[in-house]
């Protein structure tokens, strides 16, 4: 029997060209299977069935199945249908006409009397739990699918001349529903029968098949031993052969051991002999050897003694050279340094001198080429890699520079960075030197800045 709360479920097939499955609780469409929805949904998506035998869950055989007696408890909470208390007026009506398959728009425009009942007919209020239903169409096996907003379509499409749009299930309906039950039902069994016998079959040739390998192997087996045996019995005769054959050796081995010994013994006679003549030969030969070497001796000592005096002379001749280079070289480095240093202070000289005519106000009477001007270097650079911190610092810090003396390494920076500032050397120094050789000075002042910047954070 059903529940005194809730009335029979009725569900159609298909509703207008869309295929829309719905179930109305009220006033409120619902989904037919939204308390089903977890456990039907895999089985109504996949669109297969299963030959195991057992019924799958599905439309018809499920313990949820609409059209079996449910349960006469009184259900609690939520476990009552969804439904809506306001009732349904025409200020709804587009809910209504989306489900009767007919849009508002299109409806025939109708005057007076008939509009009238028109508007009476879609503000009637349904009662509480009154479902509207429609007709199942003959001969479906619907593929439902839930769509975005909850319902539930299935794929055959139905002219609406052919659907009911009122009334509850017919006779004819019911007989087609559980017929349509019974044979998916009878379709289980039978897959199930079909897949056992297959199975059955699949194992009477698999065991056929087995036993076959089975003799196959054991004849396998069998020539193998077989062959094993015929293996050791030619083994077996092969060793006895060489036992005979290694018998025959030893004793002829003997034979000729005995043999040797006999020569042997004559010959070790022989060598005694022969051993006492040469020893005694060889006593001689020493004795006169140890004379030759006593006599090679002294005179190696002789020429040992000569060399090393001339050795020592060469030495002391060697010695007295390099003494000699010494002093020169320590002469010309003396020379060589005393030319530097005096290099170094007229080089400091010219260069502070060449930088105040450079800031000063006075005009040149000529402007200043790019290798007449001073640089803060000692020696030649030939491109700019050469201009380095070092080259630079030699310059700066070195003790000779006399106008700098009693001035820190800061401050000798500082007095740097006065002159080589890109403000003043744009502002006042480029405009005393040629036009031609601007850029080049402009870049040599920008390294030679980056290098005192570098040098001052180190100080």
């Amino acid at each position: 029997m059903f529940h005194p709360y809730c009335r029979p479920p009725q569900w159609s097939h298909s509703l207008g060209p869309g295929g829309r499955l719905t179930q109305l609780h009220g006033n409120l469409p619902q989904s037919p299977f939204g308390p089903l929805r977890n456990t039907w949904a895999p089985a109504l998506h996949s669109g297969q069935h299963s030959s195991s035998g057992q019924a799958q869950p599905g439309l018809f055989n499920t313990p949820h199945d609409p059209f079996s007696p449910r349960s006469s408890q009184p259900r609690q909470g939520s476990d009552r249908p969804t439904f809506d208390r306001s009732i349904f007026t025409s200020s709804n009506a587009r809910m209504r006409d989306a489900w009767m398959g007919t849009p508002w728009q299109d409806r025939p425009s109708a005057a007076g009397p008939t509009r009238r009942r028109n508007k009476a007919r879609i503000s009637k209020p349904l009662r509480r739990h009154e479902t509207v239903v429609v007709k199942l169409v003959d001969d479906v096996d619907p593929a439902l699918v839930e769509g975005d907003d909850g319902h539930w379509f299935c794929d055959t499409h139905v002219p609406l001349d052919e659907i009911s749009f009122n009334g509850r299930l017919s006779l004819e309906d019911k007989i087609v529903v559980r017929e349509m039950s019974r044979q998916r039902l009878e379709k289980g069994v039978r897959d199930a029968m079909a897949e056992q016998d297959a199975a059955m079959e699949r194992n009477a040739t698999h065991q056929a098949e087995s036993a076959k390998r089975w003799a196959e192997r054991d004849a396998k087996l069998e020539e193998r031993e077989r062959q094993k045996e015929a293996e050791r019995l030619r083994a077996e005769e092969l060793r006895r052969q060489r036992e005979v054959a290694e018998i025959d050796r030893l004793h002829k081995e003997r034979i000729a051991r005995e043999q040797a010994k006999r020569e042997e013994e004559k010959l070790r006679e022989a060598a005694r002999r022969e051993e006492e003549k040469r020893r005694e030969a060889a006593r001689r030969r020493l004795e006169e050897e140890r004379r030759a070497a006593r006599e090679a001796k002294r005179q190696a000592d002789e020429r040992e003694r000569q060399r090393q005096e001339k050795a020592r002379q060469e030495a002391q001749r060697e010695a007295q050279q390099r003494e000699n280079e010494l002093r020169r070289l320590q002469e010309e480095a003396r020379n060589q340094q005393a030319a530097f240093d005096s290099r170094v202070k007229e080089f400091s000289k010219i260069y502070e001198e060449k930088w105040k005519c450079l800031r000063s106000n006075v005009p040149l009477p000529e402007l200043v080429s790019f290798n007449q001007f001073p640089w803060p270097f000692l020696d030649d650079v030939q491109d700019l890699t050469d201009i380095t911190e070092e080259r630079i610092g030699l310059f700066i810090f070195h003790p000779l520079r006399e106008e700098m003396n009693g001035k820190t390494v800061k401050e000798r920076i500082r007095a740097e960075f006065l002159k080589w500032h890109p403000d003043k050397l744009e502002r006042i120094v480029l405009n005393k030197v040629r036009p031609g050789d601007h850029k080049d000075v402009l870049e040599i002042g920008r390294i030679i800045i980056e290098h005192l910047v570098e040098m001052s954070g180190k100080a």
